[in-house]
């Protein structure tokens, strides 16, 4: 049985009103400050940690290890953990004996993609200069490049052709780079290992490579399949390249040097 008193302590209101003026206020002055110092730090936060969220990573990588590009502003610059797999006694396509077949492969990767055109305001971001060749203005004036990458292939396949088990090969066939005299494809040649020094040097890898034991041998060899490595998605930008390409016949693109182009007394 509830007896009266219970009653009316149960109907009564709780004193909300007494609590609010017992609650601790702070001063105004001190809300601010905290308010400020919030912001503060959020701001600091967004700005020192921001580009490395997950989204922005790639974005940020690719900025800080190469030179403006007009692919970052077309493709969307990827990275993936690899395992190289040149090991010494592999079986690649790419260096296999010279047949139709490993040339094909070679082609696949893009070693003959050639000329694109490139808009001005991208290009000058890239460091091209007004003095480089253009179409003609009522054609766009738009720019002439290669990606360099594919140079570089190119470069690499040309040193996988003049080795001497190799050379005999493709001087007969006479195509390609061995339509020259042979004095022309040794300088190519020569040209293409500095180039690829040069890259290599660039870009040095800093990965390493562990040892490994083999039964019945008394040495240690390396183990090239164990070295993980951030590669850039190639296919990526091989496709790219492939849309953008125009074709062996581009020379029919060219005009005569006009005021201001970059006229050279040899070949660079």
């Amino acid at each position: 049985m509830v007896h009266e008193d219970e009653v009316s302590l149960l109907e009564e209101s709780y004193p909300w009103n007494n609590l609010k003026q017992k609650s601790k206020r702070y001063p105004r002055s001190l809300e601010f400050i905290i308010a400020v110092a919030f912001s503060s730090l959020g701001f600091i936060l967004g700005v020192g940690f921001g580009p490395y969220w997950p989204g922005r990573l790639d974005t940020l990588c690719i900025a800080r290890t190469a030179m403006p590009s007009p692919l970052t502003s077309d493709v969307k610059v990827s990275y993936h953990e690899q395992l190289f797999n040149s090991t010494l006694f592999g079986t690649s396509i790419y260096r296999q004996e010279p047949s139709p077949e490993v040339d094909q492969a070679w082609v696949d990767i893009g070693v003959y993609l050639g000329v694109i055109l490139v808009d001005a305001d991208k290009a000058t971001k890239a460091g091209i200069t007004k003095g480089h060749i253009t179409t003609p203005p009522e054609a766009g004036g738009q720019y002439f490049v290669n990606v360099e990458v594919f140079h570089q292939l190119h470069c690499l396949n040309l040193l996988r052709k003049t080795n001497y088990w190799n050379h005999d090969y493709y001087s007969k066939l006479g195509e390609k780079e061995f339509v020259n005299e042979d004095h022309i494809v040794r300088m190519h040649a020569d040209h293409c290992l500095d180039a690829l020094r040069e890259q290599l040097m660039c870009t040095a890898d800093i990965g390493v490579l562990p040892y490994v034991r083999v039964k019945d041998r008394d040495r240690a060899y390396p183990d090239f399949p164990a070295a993980p490595h951030m590669c850039r998605t190639f296919e990526d930008i091989r496709e790219w390249a492939r849309e953008q390409q125009l074709g062996s016949e581009w020379t029919e693109f060219l005009h005569d040097p006009q005021p201001g182009d970059i006229v050279l007394d040899q070949i660079p």
